[in-house]
């Protein structure tokens, strides 16, 4: 049966969707389909991009944490070092140089008449200067005997020894402001003739080859004995 629309033409109702409606409903989709790409990106794409670049900054933290431990164990090293040296400066600077000691004594015998027994270093007990990088005291015992054609020879030649060592000792080298030895770092009191005589100190006893060898050297085996000693005070580590 065929039916017939008799309403008039503006008043029929069209065929097929509305073109507003079709435009909504487009503008729907590609909205839709744009929303679903953005989050099938953010889920596919950047979350694991994100996740990816998580992972490699926690491996270069777990990285730079393992260099801080070695760079705080190589400053421990370095700062343990540092003190070892300290403490060797501090012994080196306050150790009695013997070498320095023996050259200067050397430069003082007088050319002719005097000579050395024995020569010892010991620790001097007694209260330091109190002066400013004062420290350990020490004790030079010297003994010997001086030779000559009389007595008064061989006191004149005491008498010379003991200046020889006073300028070695008390003028050489000596800063004017500290009163510091600057080649032993030391500052010497005056030398001091304890006592001297032939009773005093006995001439050691000496073997027959001893003998040959000093007569040979023609070196005299007795004379004016005597007993020197000068006191010395090293400077403190610290006044370094």
């Amino acid at each position: 049966m065929i039916e017939i629309n008799l309403l008039p033409e503006e008043m029929r109702q069209t065929e097929g969707t509305p073109p507003a409606r079709l435009a909504t409903i487009l503008v729907g989709v590609v909205a839709a389909t744009v929303i679903s790409f953005f989050v099938a990106k953010f889920w596919l794409v950047e979350i694991p991009n994100m996740k990816g670049e998580i992972k490699n900054r926690k491996v270069e933290i777990e990285a730079l944490k393992k260099r801080k431990e070695e760079v705080e164990k190589t400053i421990a090293a370095i700062d343990a070092l540092k003190q070892k040296v300290d403490t060797l400066d501090k012994l080196i600077q306050s150790r009695v140089r013997f070498a320095r000691i023996l050259d200067r004594l050397c430069d003082a015998v007088p050319p002719d008449g005097a000579w050395f027994r024995s020569f010892n270093v010991v620790a001097d007990n007694t209260a330091s200067s109190g002066l400013p990088g004062a420290g350990k005291r020490y004790k030079i015992n010297l003994s010997g005997y001086t030779t000559g054609e009389t007595d008064l020879d061989q006191a004149q030649r005491l008498f010379d020894l003991m200046t020889r060592l006073e300028k070695e000792f008390r003028e050489r080298d000596v800063d004017a402001k500290t009163g510091v030895n600057m080649f032993l770092s030391a500052k010497f009191d005056r030398v001091t003739l304890v006592n001297r005589g032939a009773t005093t100190i006995p001439a050691p006893q000496l073997n027959d080859k001893e003998k040959k060898l000093l007569k040979a050297l023609k070196i005299p085996t007795n004379g004016m004995d005597f007993v020197l000693t000068m006191g010395f005070e090293m400077r403190s580590p610290t006044a370094q």
